[in-house]
């Protein structure tokens, strides 16, 4: 699943699995024509000219970033992406990002999780499969580009779940990284990254709390450092 939100926010939920069919699913169900509400859900190659009469209207286009100083950063980075990769670059998986926490620490964060998950999680197969879910999402912040359309993030974060091989059970982690040159990144507990975000405005709202997991996957993999950095 996956929500939208053009204003403030994008949370997006990535289901990867061993049966290939399976792995791209929820991305491409989340790329679609946010100007177009007789698009599919379903990512279609970009038509020259644009066929969209209202576009721009309700999501990014090129235009909003440039000159802006910022990345376009990707929600569901093309490290997760198992076969379909090209899909990762659409504008409605991207938000402004500062570029050496985008180029560098936050990419480096994403290789370091994807390399955990490929050598720690079970991935099943067809009999009993057992799917990798990596969540990201943005924290809305108070900057805007795209002559005020676009939110800058404040921060970035995510969070993976997986069936550890050796411990035989569900595991997780999370990261959050200030959208900024600050070069942190930290590393926490699926837990503490639900604290911190539910002290957001935008998490927690109908006073109901926010979960990633479906509260659920709360056992922290709390033996292993995947990734943190900060400046020194």
């Amino acid at each position: 699943m996956c929500l939208f939100n053009s204003i403030s926010y994008i949370l997006f939920l990535h289901q990867s699995s061993q049966s290939s069919n399976k792995s791209n699913l929820s991305l491409k169900m989340c790329v679609s024509q946010l100007d177009d509400p007789r698009g599919g859900s379903y990512y279609q190659k970009p038509q020259y000219p644009p066929p969209v009469q209202n576009l721009g209207i309700f999501q990014a286009v090129d235009g909003d970033y440039e000159g802006s100083g910022y990345d376009k950063g990707q929600l569901l980075s093309v490290v997760h992406a198992d076969t379909d990769a090209n899909t990762t670059f659409t504008l409605t998986n991207t938000v402004p990002m500062d570029r050496g926490l985008n180029q560098v620490w936050w990419r480096d964060m994403e290789l370091a999780v994807n390399k955990y998950m490929d050598n720690n999680c079970t991935k099943g197969g067809q009999m009993v499969p057992r799917p990798l879910f990596a969540v990201t999402g943005a924290v809305p912040g108070g900057r805007m580009i795209g002559k005020g359309r676009v939110n800058v993030p404040e921060y970035l974060w995510t969070a993976f779940c997986c069936h550890d091989k050796m411990l035989r059970q569900w595991v997780s982690k999370a990261h959050l990284a200030p959208n900024d040159n600050s070069e942190t990144v930290l590393e926490m507990s699926l837990r503490e990254l639900e604290m911190i975000l539910n002290e957001q405005t935008v998490y927690s709202q109908n006073y109901e709390p926010f979960v990633i997991f479906g509260e659920e996957c709360y056992t922290d993999i709390n033996s292993t450092h995947i990734y943190s950095h900060q400046r020194i």
